[in-house]
């Protein structure tokens, strides 16, 4: 259903339930561009691995972390259109 995650599945603490299979767990900060690139290149060097990227939905619009944010198209105004 709708919800938050954390309302409709638990995915906590997801690189320790990673690093269970004995993977390479490698966190990022999701909105970084030069630090995802730079985690990225590091999980290639070595057979299977796991990125976890930490992201907010919507991250610098006025819906960010809302559930709206998820499912609704960008308005003029996050596009940078101006507008309401």
């Amino acid at each position: 259903g709708f919800g938050s995650t954390a309302d409709t599945l638990s995915i906590t603490d997801l690189p320790t339930r990673f690093s269970a299979f004995a993977a390479p767990v490698h966190e990022v900060d999701g909105h970084a561009p030069e630090e995802l690139a730079t985690v990225l290149g590091r999980a290639r060097e070595g057979g299977f691995s796991v990125v976890c990227a930490r992201t907010r939905k919507g991250r610098g619009t006025e819906r960010e972390d809302t559930l709206e944010s998820h499912y609704l198209p960008p308005s003029p105004r996050d596009l940078g259109h101006g507008g309401p």
